[in-house]
Parts: structure tokens; C-alpha cells; sequence
């Protein structure tokens, strides 16, 4: 009997989240990518529309990468086979 778990399943996209207010004071807008480059190319957009920048230098680039976060593993965030192997009531294959 096949299982109920494709390789998808077996891939997990952890996103990487920024808060541009860790930065820059009162900035209420946030970011999440699956990469640092992802970061970095949203809040580079971000500086020059809504808050005027005309160039992203590397002092803001450091403060941005030190400000981002990746949240920690939880169970529920597993691949399914991970938690799938971890469950008591194991369904048949």
C-alpha cells in the first residue's frame, strides 16, 4: 500500500522573518522570505519608497541580516515522516 507521504511533504520551507521597526523606530512594516536575499531585496524597496533612501549601504545591510530572525523548530513544523515516526498511533502503510 503506498504511503500517504510525497517527497513535498518531505520538504520544509523555513521562512526568515524581519521587523523593519528593529531598525528604523515606529516602522510598523514586516517581511518574510525563505532566504536573507529575500530580505534584504524586500527591504531595500522598502527604504527607497517609504522612507526615502536613494542608496542601501552595508551599515544598513549588517543592521538588517543582525535583525533577522528564523523561528525556532517546533514538532508541528517537522516534516511529516518526522513527526509521523514520533506518533503513537501509526497509520498503516
Amino acid at each position: 500500500m503506498p504511503t500517504l507521504c510525497s517527497k513535498t511533504d518531505e520538504m520544509e520551507v523555513r521562512m526568515k522573518h524581519f521587523a523593519c521597526g528593529d531598525v528604523v523606530p515606529g516602522c510598523a512594516a514586516t517581511f518574510s522570505a525563505p532566504t536573507q536575499q529575500g530580505i534584504l531585496e524586500q527591504v531595500a524597496g522598502h527604504a527607497r519608497r517609504d522612507h526615502g533612501l536613494t542608496e542601501v549601504g552595508d551599515e544598513l545591510v549588517s543592521k538588517v541580516v543582525a535583525a533577522t530572525t528564523e523561528p525556532a523548530r517546533h514538532a508541528w513544523s517537522q516534516p511529516l515522516s518526522a513527526a509521523r515516526k514520533r506518533s503513537t498511533r501509526m497509520m498503516p502503510r
